[in-house]
């Protein structure tokens, strides 16, 4: 993920200390009703060096009503 126009040239770096990112969704509604009907969600987020992060929760979206 990137914005439009960015300067990649971090993209390759690997820092020496941790690094906490945060980013935002939108999804659509039809698709977060989808994700209601399931009991668990998966997300991998994948990196510029293809090292895979795998996160696996309960269903908040259905338990918080969004």
């Amino acid at each position: 993920m990137e914005a439009p126009g960015m300067d990649n040239k971090f993209a390759e770096f690997i820092f020496p200390m941790s690094v906490h990112n945060t980013f935002t969704i939108h999804l659509r509604r039809r698709f977060v009703e989808k994700l209601k009907a399931r009991d668990k969600i998966k997300v991998t987020l994948i990196t510029h060096y293809d090292k895979e992060f795998v996160v696996e929760t309960d269903n908040f979206i259905r338990k918080y009503e969004f």
